[in-house]
């Protein structure tokens, strides 16, 4: 015999089918007895194949025991079949009361709250239910998995696979051994978040205590035992405050992520390292900002920030040095005039007739050697080198003339070498010729050996040193609280002030010199190389910038004398040696820009402008009457 409800039941089992159907085989049109213990439950033929069924009246919820007889046509009666005994149970197990929902991730670990947050993926979910019942949880409509609970009823269950990040709905309901199922359990709401929060913006630190009030920065020194910090993290974090290694406090930011904190207890005299970190809801821990680091100065207050002037002196030695310019690379245009040149001429014919100018330092003296050359002359000439030197008033005087410096022969020509020894001062070159008209494509003074020798500042050992906050190496002690740093440095033709770096050192670029200075006030002076006696005509001198822990600043200047020996000058007469030899001649077209300048006699003073087109002015004295054209 063989029992079915909605499924094919075992001996000793439960069903919530309060009819089930009997079913077995006996005798072909045997007349089979079902029974409950000894009560009959009621009879039923087997067909011709002997196969039998039998579905009782309703059945109260308990446990019975059901056993057939068989009896033949003749009235025989079998023995009773063996006990087949089934449970009915119609009865809907407990519903599953609250869950419990337990994070095993630090650092937040522990049972949560229903609509916490969790960095757990996969939490553990557990109650209390019906004992040996079957317990499915769902999350939504999803069925998560499905546990047994023990024989007090409690059971807990562990997703197999980690939950995506985001918001999660649990619920569970319990199924009996006869298959009814419990109403599903109250929702719990979880939070699973993995994503830890990010770091720390918006840093500030601000001094509330007098005389320096405002924000400090990361290294400063205050006096203000007690700031007060503020900072944007994640909404509703907790934020943790550490100094150095130790977690001093935590404070919750706000829905929007503010947060502020002023320390209950004066912090003590000396450096502390702040940092900061986020921790969300759900544990995820941010990672900790750069180091704050204050020093607690709690005297600075009566300091004053006042940056003194600095003055330091260096003494310079000088040595006599020959320097050679390249050869052939002095070579310059020159206007030949057919003019008759006096013993003095202005700035103006000099500047206008764009005559080769030389300079010598004082104290030094410069050796040239000269060749000139021109080409396209249409006339048979001769041509005078003049050699004038600067009165320093806008005049030149005549130094040397060389006559028949350079002879042209039909179209072209050059002349032999000019040597000379110039001493200081600033001399003029000027070719002018004899007789005849000139009609020049092209002229040339042409430079072939350039040796300067004079008086030079020894670059070697030419440095100081100093500090302009210590006042070492010469100048006032700077009053500055601790902490004051070099925040900027100025010299020579610049106008603004350059950063200085506050690790490391800085450049600046001086009149002289350059100046190498830190932070923290050291400084080195180096004077450049090749610098002449002549053109140091004052001291070097430097702006510098203090700035102090509150934000304060104060300038001075650091100015560097230099101290020179005693300087002799040199004799002041032209040293000339000619070779008038002239060199090959050759031919050359005639330009048609060129000027033609008639003879004139000058007076002592005398003013020409010769523009680019070929046009020529000159400019003599009213008493004189000159004969002078000039055409293309």
């Amino acid at each position: 015999m063989f029992l079915r409800g909605r499924d094919l039941l075992s001996n000793n089992g439960s069903t919530n089918d309060n009819t089930p159907t009997l079913n077995g085989t006996a005798e072909a049109n045997a007349i089979v007895t079902i029974y409950n213990g000894s009560n009959i439950l009621g009879t039923v033929q087997a067909d011709s194949n002997g196969i039998w069924s039998f579905t009782p009246s309703v059945l109260a919820d308990g446990t019975y025991t059901f056993s057939t007889t068989v009896s033949d046509a003749a009235g025989n009666s079998s023995e009773h079949s063996p006990d087949f005994t089934l449970t009915i149970d119609t009865k809907l197990p407990a519903t599953i009361g609250v869950l419990t929902v337990t994070d095993a991730v630090d650092p937040v670990s522990g049972t949560l709250n229903n609509n916490a947050s969790s960095n757990d993926g996969r939490p553990v979910i557990s109650g209390t239910a019906e004992k040996n019942a079957t317990i499915t949880v769902y999350d939504g409509n999803k069925v998560l998995g499905i546990t047994t609970a023990d024989g007090n009823g409690i059971w807990s269950f562990q997703p197999a696979a980690v939950l995506a990040d985001g918001q999660h709905t649990f619920t569970a309901t319990a199924t009996d051994a006869a298959g009814n199922i419990g109403g599903s359990s109250p929702t719990f709401n979880l939070t699973i978040d993995t994503v830890a929060p990010g770091v720390i913006t918006g840093l500030t630190v601000y001094d509330d205590v007098a005389a320096d009030l405002g924000n400090l920065t990361s290294g400063s020194i205050t006096n203000d035992t007690m700031p007060t910090f503020t900072g944007i993290a994640e909404a509703n974090s907790k934020v943790n405050i550490y100094d150095g290694t130790s977690l001093v406090t935590t404070v919750t930011a706000g829905s929007n992520g503010q947060w502020t904190w002023t320390p209950t207890t004066a912090l003590t005299t000396g450096t502390h390292s702040f940092t900061f970190n986020a921790v969300d809801a759900a544990g995820n821990i941010g990672v900790k900002t750069p180091a704050f680091v204050l020093n607690i100065d709690p005297t600075i207050g009566t300091q004053i920030l006042n940056a003194v002037n600095d003055e330091a002196g260096l003494t310079l030695t000088t040595s006599i040095q020959q320097v050679t310019a390249p050869n052939n690379t002095a070579s310059q245009s020159l206007n030949v005039l057919k003019l008759g040149v006096g013993e003095l001429l202005s700035l103006n014919v000099i500047q206008s007739s764009q005559l080769p100018t030389f300079h010598v330092d004082e104290g030094a003296s410069r050796a040239l050697t000269l060749q000139g050359s021109a080409v396209g002359v249409t006339l048979l000439s001769t041509f005078d080198l003049y050699i004038y030197k600067s009165n320093g008033d806008g005049t030149y005087s005549m130094y040397q003339k060389v006559d028949n410096f350079l002879q042209v022969l039909l179209l072209a020509g050059s002349s032999g070498t000019a040597k000379l020894n110039l001493p200081a001062g600033d001399y003029a070159m000027l070719l002018q010729a004899d007789d005849g008209l000139s009609l020049l494509t092209s002229s040339q003074l042409k430079v072939t050996s350039d040796v300067t020798t004079g008086v030079f500042v020894d670059s070697a050992g030419a440095t100081t040193t100093g500090n302009v906050i210590t006042g070492a190496g010469g100048g006032g002690v700077d009053s500055a609280p601790n902490g004051t740093v070099v925040s900027g440095a100025s010299g020579g033709s610049s106008t603004g002030m350059s950063s200085v770096a506050a690790s490391g050192s800085t450049t600046i670029v001086g009149t002289y010199g350059t100046l190498i200075i830190n932070a923290q006030g050291g400084y080195t002076y180096t004077l450049k190389s090749g610098v002449s006696p002549s053109s140091i005509t004052g001291p070097d001198v430097f702006t510098y910038q203090l700035k102090a822990p509150n934000g304060s600043t104060s300038n001075a200047t650091l100015t560097i004398d230099l101290n020179l020996p005693n300087l002799h000058a040199n004799g002041d007469k032209v040293t000339l040696e000619v070779d008038p030899t002239p060199a090959n001649v050759s031919t050359d077209g005639v330009s048609n820009s060129s000027v033609i300048v008639a003879s004139v006699g000058l007076g002592d003073v005398l003013g020409v402008n010769v523009s680019l087109a070929g046009q020529l002015q000159v400019d003599v004295p009213t008493k004189l009457n000159p004969n002078l054209y000039a055409r293309r």
